[in-house]
């Protein structure tokens, strides 16, 4: 739909069946990765210490996490601390591979710029976790994470500029497709 706003309130993932399924996706094929505390609440995760599933009992903070904060002071955005931190999604998208966390701060993101291409997607990426909802930059303690203060929103309005219903001429920049998730595991 033209002009959706997505919150992103728990994570985005391409692997949604391995959080379901440890055993049966990326056992014994795959690097493991870590499911943080935060997102492990309310699923029914067996995993045995030691085994070779998608997670594995190595602290997150071991693992690659890149940083998304649309208000980070710089001086460099690399994506390595919050107020380093990349300033779009689509930045911290093109940089990881593999095994990754994305952890995106308060702000409405969209796949591009103003007057942008709207065939732009934030196109998930096989064992990629976004999570939103930080304080980022500039907070007290810019790891807290809390998504209801600190809304994370993927837009499709590339203008900022939406108003009325999906007919009125304001939405004509808008992407096609926020978010995709073909093409992935």
């Amino acid at each position: 739909m033209s002009g959706t706003r997505v919150k992103i309130v728990l994570v985005a993932i391409a692997h949604a069946f391995a959080l379901l399924q440890p055993s049966v996706v990326g056992a014994g094929d795959r690097p493991p990765l870590i499911l943080p505390d935060e997102l492990r609440d309310g699923l029914d995760i067996v995993h045995e210490p030691g085994d070779s599933s998608f997670f594995s009992d190595v602290p997150v903070h071991d693992q690659f996490v890149s940083y998304v904060d649309q208000n980070a002071s710089g001086p460099h955005h690399d994506g390595r601390t919050w107020c380093g931190a990349f300033l779009t999604l689509t930045e911290a998208l093109e940089a990881v591979s593999g095994r990754a966390f994305i952890r995106v701060a308060d702000g409405t993101y969209t796949p591009d710029g103003p007057n942008g291409d709207r065939e732009a997607t934030f196109q998930l990426i096989d064992g990629v976790i976004i999570i939103g909802g930080y304080a980022g930059c500039g907070a007290p303690d810019p790891d807290e994470r809390d998504i209801a203060l600190y809304e994370t929103i993927l837009s499709g309005d590339l203008n900022g500029d939406d108003v009325g219903n999906v007919e009125n001429p304001s939405r004509a920049e808008n992407s096609y497709h926020v978010v995709t998730g073909s093409g992935t595991d």
